[in-house]
């Protein structure tokens, strides 16, 4: 049968939990879930029955026996060969990431394959992007759009047609905060009408928050300080300084404050005592959740501080940081602590934890529902991976075990589990492949 949705193949697509892609033409695809017909990554409706639909990019995962034979096999590796600072990202069955030159990856894990999708110019892509929806015309459903800054503006390039926009410019005398080296934890962020940046200015940090679908620009005095963010929790754009966050609502940004005695570090320099996912931003924001999670110093020891922002009036909690802890995070981008002697997922300042053993933190642990991947340390066998599907285990060696790397975690792509890394020698970057 060929049912392969891209015109001019006549491939049998290789279909799993919804989601996979055509062997023939290597293109990602998924089934609509009302009809269940093949459709296109970027397709926004049914090509059969019309229906509004979209790639589903946390399909549910194969059931435990299949999944860890699966995962059994030594995995397929593929490089991108530039340099990179930022951590990748999943998006319709492919993987996307921005070099320091600016330039647009997409890596194609089905085919093993990596190609420069587009070029938004140097200086970009020393901070991190995000991938998000925008909604640019009126009756239109929105595109997928990768967006990153560097000092001058925010750039975006639609995922689907590779073209590119201009979004915020920077003001005369100001300058886009967009070098986590230099500037410290910062990003972009989009809430399908806005884009938004921080802007350094001689008064102080500002942010910007730009109409999609007009030329409306407006700007938010945040601090004087250092400033980190913008994210989402839960819809809701935050920044923060030393000691305090900032939820931006219709009167503008509401500031809570941590507890007295505690205070958010601001960039790479100050996070000695956490062990943090390389290339990544160290907030953590839930998606659903009432909870924002920041490194920081409580009475002067390392700490997450943990601030309710739905409770009225909002609680912060400090919590403490294990010795030898790792931080990543879950799925749902809920915080994960692991030590040598377990893994602990947090809703809320205590985390729901699993004793296991062996365990090596690395900051690069993975969890998604009953299904966990940590790294482990064996008697003779030096380091490996070890997958878990509730008690069931299942191992496999690091990759690249010839060269230095710096693991930065696990990703779903499509129909294939994804382990990206760093290979320290040049920055460029890696990725160990299992389809499942």
């Amino acid at each position: 049968m060929t049912d392969c949705p891209y015109p001019d193949c006549a491939g049998e697509v290789r279909i799993s939990s919804g989601v996979g892609y055509c062997p023939a033409c290597w293109q990602p695809v998924f089934e609509c879930p009302k009809c269940g017909a093949r459709n296109r990554a970027f397709a926004k409706f049914c090509r059969r029955c019309k229906a509004a639909c979209g790639f589903p990019e946390r399909a549910p995962l194969p059931e435990g026996a299949a999944l860890l034979a699966a995962l059994a096999g030594l995995p397929g590796e593929v490089l991108a060969d530039d340099q990179f600072w930022v951590a990748p990202a999943s998006c319709c069955g492919y993987l996307w990431s921005i070099s320091t030159r600016g330039r647009v990856w997409r890596i194609n894990p089905a085919e093993r394959t990596a190609e420069i999708a587009a070029n938004l110019g140097d200086a970009f892509g020393n901070a991190p992007f995000c991938i998000r929806a925008l909604a640019m015309e009126k009756g239109r459903p929105p595109a997928p759009h990768l967006i990153a800054a560097d000092g001058r503006s925010v750039r975006s390039v639609d995922l689907a047609d590779r073209r590119v926009f201009d979004w915020i410019a920077a003001s005369n005398g100001g300058r886009l905060l967009s070098n986590i080296q230099t500037d410290g934890y910062l990003s972009v962020e989009a809430d399908g009408e806005h884009v938004y940046a921080l802007e350094r200015r001689d008064a102080g940090c500002y942010l910007l928050r730009r109409n999609v679908a007009s030329e409306g620009l407006d700007e938010f005095f945040v601090s004087a300080g250092p400033v980190g963010g913008p994210f989402l929790l839960d819809g809701r754009v935050c920044v923060y300084s030393r000691a305090s966050l900032f939820v931006l609502g219709d009167a503008g940004l509401v500031e809570l404050r941590f507890l007295r005695a505690a205070l958010a570090i601001m960039n790479p320099r100050e996070a000695r005592g956490f062990q943090l996912a390389s290339g990544m931003p160290p907030w953590h924001a839930p998606r659903g959740g009432d909870y924002v999670y920041l490194p920081g110093i409580a009475d002067q020891s390392a700490a997450y501080l943990c601030l309710n922002v739905v409770a009225h009036p909002a609680r912060s909690t400090n919590v403490p940081v294990t010795a030898g802890a790792a931080f990543s995070r879950d799925t749902e981008d809920r915080l994960v602590m692991t030590t040598p002697g377990g893994i602990g997922v947090f809703d809320g300042p205590v985390p729901h934890t699993r004793h296991l053993e062996q365990l090596v933190p690395k900051g690069a642990e993975y969890v998604d529902g009953r299904f966990t991947a940590v790294f482990v340390k064996t008697a003779g066998a030096g380091e490996k991976i070890r997958f878990y599907y509730d008690d069931k285990t299942q191992d496999a060696p690091l990759p690249a075990a010839a060269e230095k790397i710096d693991i930065i975690g696990f990703l779903r792509a499509g129909s294939c589990l994804v382990l990206a890394y760093f290979k320290t020698k040049d920055s460029s970057l890696g990725f160990a492949v299992w389809e499942i």
